[in-house]
């Protein structure tokens, strides 16, 4: 081969191996970018509670309200950790994620959320008490069998609806409560019954079996109470029942079973009723008061006293002076103790001696002459 063949070899070899470089490198020639990483959006969940005052309305929850101001860690399945916190609607977004899957770990005082997160896409999702159930397993598991599920297998490991009913009961209790579920004997016990009949005997001793708790405590029955009865008169009173407490902000007063005593009974869903009682007498009110953990009662006393009214006939003739009748007779029954005021009619030329009739019924008829006196030339 000669030089000038000899040369034309090389540089051709030389442009072809750069091509091929840059193509594959991805650094020319147009070539896509290498970063893979994905930013995810979310919110995070907690059930209804007097946890936190500086929440603000997120139309997009269905269930529960936002934690807000929440620090978040994002644990990678490789080990790849990334923060960011929620905003007061429970919102958070995080750039940089590269790990197949994450724990997201979201915290505020002694109320941790949690959520797998497999696979990674920019969508987080809603991080709730389910998701916080999950992962409390999970970690249960991880304890027992260290590696056995990772990160990015826990949604399909322990999918939703394996996980019993009064498990996830429990964990949304002790999150309503503003505490860390994770803490609370009854979301434990639960959780290591599950570990034992759907991954074996644990390594002792990480999980002991116990029998199963049950999360009751959690659910506080409602409190009856009754302010001071209002006498409206006539036998009527009004009864409030408006200081009755549910037990806790996610639960509701369903109904208000009202004894008044005196044979009569009313269900209501409202907490304030009227009942008129028709003799005289002392009575014994009570209210039962019902949410769905359960119910309490609280009694009150009222006195009613009835007095007897009778009514009485009021007349005032009208009459001249020498005799007959100067106008029709005024006729009227009031009670006793009722106030009467009548202006007497008037008659052109004479002049009456009561220009008004007033008075107080008494016990009796009242008759009442007018007479009418002529006038002067």
């Amino acid at each position: 081969m000669n030089k000038k063949k000899l040369w034309f070899f090389v540089l051709t070899t030389v442009i072809l191996t750069s091509f091929i470089s840059g193509c594959i490198g991805g650094g020319q020639f147009g070539a896509p970018s290498s970063d893979t990483s994905v930013t995810i959006k979310g919110m995070v969940v907690a059930p209804d509670n007097d946890c936190f005052t500086d929440v603000c309305a997120n139309p997009s929850i269905t269930e529960g309200e936002p934690l807000p101001n929440a620090d978040i860690i994002l644990k990678g399945n490789n080990g790849h950790t990334l923060t960011g916190k929620t905003d007061c609607a429970g919102n958070y977004q995080i750039s940089g994620l590269t790990d197949e899957g994450y724990l997201l770990y979201a915290n505020r005082g002694e109320v941790w959320i949690k959520k797998a997160i497999s696979p990674v896409t920019g969508d987080g999702g809603e991080a709730n008490f389910k998701t916080t159930a999950q992962v409390i397993l999970w970690e249960v598991v991880e304890n027992s069998f260290p590696g056995s599920i990772p990160i990015k297998d826990i949604p399909f490991a322990i999918p939703f609806e394996n996980i019993p009913e009064e498990f996830y009961a429990a964990v949304k209790a002790a999150l309503a409560d503003c505490r860390d579920a994770q803490q609370d004997a009854t979301v434990i016990g639960l959780a290591k019954n599950y570990a034992l009949a759907n991954f074996g005997a644990p390594c002792a001793p990480c999980v002991e079996p116990t029998s199963t708790p049950q999360p009751a405590p959690n659910c506080p029955i409602p409190t009856a109470a009754i302010a001071t009865p209002k006498d409206l008169g006539d036998g009527n009173f009004l009864f409030d029942a408006s200081g009755s407490k549910a037990g806790r902000k996610n639960l509701t007063i369903s109904k208000y079973k009202w004894d008044f005593g005196d044979g009569e009974t009313l269900e209501t869903t409202e907490p304030i009723v009227q009942h008129q009682y028709s003799e005289t007498g002392t009575y014994q009110v009570t209210l039962i008061v019902v949410n769905s953990c359960g119910s309490s009662s609280a009694p009150v006393g009222v006195s009613v006293s009835y007095q007897e009214v009778k009514n009485y006939t009021l007349t005032i003739n009208y009459v001249y002076q020498g005799g007959g009748e100067a106008a029709p007779s005024h006729t009227e029954t009031l009670a006793e103790g009722a106030s009467y005021n009548v202006t007497s009619p008037t008659i052109p030329g004479f002049t009456p001696d009561q220009a008004v009739v007033s008075g107080t019924m008494p016990a009796s008829d009242v008759t009442v002459t007018v007479t009418y006196t002529q006038n002067p030339p």
